[in-house]
């Protein structure tokens, strides 16, 4: 009879333990890995959170990036990140004309339909082989356009009708 008590008695200690100690390990990894977040409004009534986990699930594209300079020179940057294309697809953005990119300072830039859709209009993660950091963790990449139009610490997309 005492034998029957004891093991039932660990048997329910591993359990709760296994469930407390399971539990809070997901939590924590779950919390760890989101390191950033674009809210995307015009999709739906409410904004929609678009981050670095859903990025995983669009796939990351590498182009080869030219930035023009106001001094008329262009820089050649190799980028990897999530073609805006995609991620507009990836949330079923159906209708729209134009998107508007704001970074966190609340610059922003208007960007009509024909540069949404090219391939060549990334929200970059990775430039030249090094991940962005800091208040600049996504960074819109339109190739063979101006520095302006490369928006730092992207913030908010928000569809225009």
């Amino acid at each position: 009879m005492k034998i029957k008590r004891f093991i039932g008695f660990i048997l329910t200690l591993a359990l709760v333990l296994t469930a407390f100690v399971g539990c809070g390990g997901e939590q924590k990894a779950s919390a760890d890995k989101v390191k950033w977040t674009i809210n995307i409004e015009g999709i739906k009534d409410e904004a929609i959170s678009f981050t670095n986990i859903d990025g995983e699930k669009v796939g990351l594209k590498e182009i080869k990036a030219i930035m023009k300079k106001k001094d008329g020179s262009e820089t050649e940057q190799t980028w990897k990140g999530y073609g805006l294309k995609e991620v507009l697809d990836y949330l079923k953005a159906e209708e729209y004309s134009a998107v508007v990119v704001e970074a966190g300072d609340g610059y922003s830039k208007e960007l009509p339909k024909d540069l949404v859709m090219s391939e060549e209009t990334i929200l970059g993660v990775i430039k030249d082989g090094e991940a962005l950091e800091d208040d600049n963790k996504v960074q819109l990449v339109v190739n063979g356009k101006g520095s302006n139009w490369w928006i730092k610490g992207v913030a908010k997309i928000k569809l225009l009708k």
